[in-house]
């Protein structure tokens, strides 16, 4: 898995919006930030719709995703949550576009081992997946 951009998500995730766009807003990913205590460095690549790497980045991409429901409880990718959350956050996404990204990520996370689950390094990778694929199809 490319570990390059993001969320995801959920930021990607990272960061997604409403109304207009479908993105969260830069407001929005200030308001997740606060509550996940990030840092202002994590926030600003977080702003650009981008997967930080700094330690406390991929905690920030846990902590994010997590309040967006793209983990289960475990920690575990949480499939149907994902794509209700690409779906939602990303609409002008083609639904399409979205299945194969959830697929892709889905089946990469399912080969991460047991002790990297529901650590901040796995969720991480699931918003690098999704950033990346979400870039090879040309969604973002």
């Amino acid at each position: 898995m490319n570990p390059s951009k993001y969320h995801v998500t959920l930021l990607l995730v990272v960061s997604l919006c409403c109304l207009v766009t479908g993105r969260f807003t830069t407001e929005q990913i200030d308001q997740y930030g606060k509550a996940c205590n990030a840092s202002e460095e994590d926030l600003a690549v977080a702003k650009q719709y981008k997967v930080p790497t700094s330690e406390s980045g991929k905690c920030l991409m846990k902590c994010m995703i997590s309040k967006l429901g793209l983990l289960n409880d475990d920690g575990t990718y949480n499939k149907q949550g994902t794509e209700e959350a690409l779906k939602k956050y990303w609409s002008e996404w083609p639904v399409n576009k979205i299945e194969q990204i959830n697929d892709k990520c889905y089946e990469e996370a399912k080969k991460v081992s047991s002790t990297v689950v529901s650590t901040c390094i796995y969720s991480y990778h699931v918003m690098a997946c999704i950033n990346t694929q979400a870039k090879i199809l040309g969604v973002l």
